[in-house]
């Protein structure tokens, strides 16, 4: 019902708010993400999927790492 929606929502948005800014640092907690999860730059979509999604995570963590570089993440939505 609602409640089971409204606490769904508030604990996703509690781990987006520990796992994002620690995105390039530690691995992120992706089971709260569904498997048709999608991640989209502003180009388009760069993965689909909770597997694929956790690839790209990783590979944007290792890229990081080797150029030294802190990368920003924004959340432009939560459907």
């Amino acid at each position: 019902g609602h409640r089971e929606l409204d606490r769904d929502v508030g604990r996703i948005k509690e781990v987006l708010s520990r796992d994002i800014p620690r995105l390039f640092d530690k691995a992120p907690d992706v089971s709260t993400f569904t498997d048709d999860v999608v991640l989209k730059d502003s180009m388009g979509v760069i993965a689909r999927g909770r597997q694929l999604f956790q690839m790209v995570l990783t590979s944007l963590r290792v890229m990081a790492t080797i150029s030294l570089m802190k990368p920003i993440v924004n959340i432009q939505s939560i459907r």
